[in-house]
């Protein structure tokens, strides 16, 4: 059995190229895969049916991901059709081969708006979105970490905090030996 086994994974841009190749190995370790894609309905289609073939389950799903709406359709159609997200692949890009002095300025705006700037923190639309959506789908998850673990955590971590201290300070020890008293053996 594998470690994806029974988990859901949507792949962006995945109706080709690398995106394809995240798709299939991912259905490979037994994940059911999202494929998404915002043109090229025939690739999708094709990874999609080349995942069936071998065993996997997989849905194709058009969104841009650039826009909120779109990528809320994407998780509500993932969530419709799987129940559940698990894994989030950002692959989706879009280059134009053409010559370097032929790069108009519209044409560069647009290749750096989906590359580089859905995927910044100030973005306002699809990266945020993706964001939101993910926390939603998963906040069960988030709560039960914070009630079950909240106590033990903080603890561990005030105790790695006075144990990587070296200098003193009131109520962890002596100057000579400033962990002597919560890092047993640190002197």
């Amino acid at each position: 059995m594998s470690d994806l086994e029974g988990k859901v994974a949507v792949v962006t841009g995945a109706s080709k190229g690398i995106g394809a190749a995240i798709a299939k190995s991912l259905s490979a370790s037994g994940a059911a895969v999202v494929v998404n894609y915002a043109f090229g309905k025939e690739g999708a289609d094709r990874v999609v049916a080349d995942l069936k073939a071998n065993g996997g389950n997989a849905i194709a799903v058009k969104a841009d991901v650039t826009k909120a709406a779109d990528v809320r359709r994407l998780f509500a159609e993932t969530k419709k059709a799987f129940d559940r997200l698990d894994v989030l692949v950002n692959n989706a890009g879009i280059y134009k081969f053409l010559p370097l002095e032929e790069i108009t300025e519209d044409e560069f705006h647009r290749e750096f708006n989906i590359n580089v700037l859905r995927y910044a923190p100030r973005d306002k639309g699809g990266g945020k979105a993706l964001r939101a959506e993910w926390r939603q789908h998963h906040q069960h998850k988030l709560d039960r970490k914070r009630r079950r673990g909240a106590g033990r955590d903080l603890f561990r971590d005030q105790r790695r905090d006075r144990c990587n201290n070296t200098r003193s300070r009131r109520g962890v020890g002596s100057a000579k030996n400033p962990g002597e008293r919560y890092c047993p053996g640190r002197s």
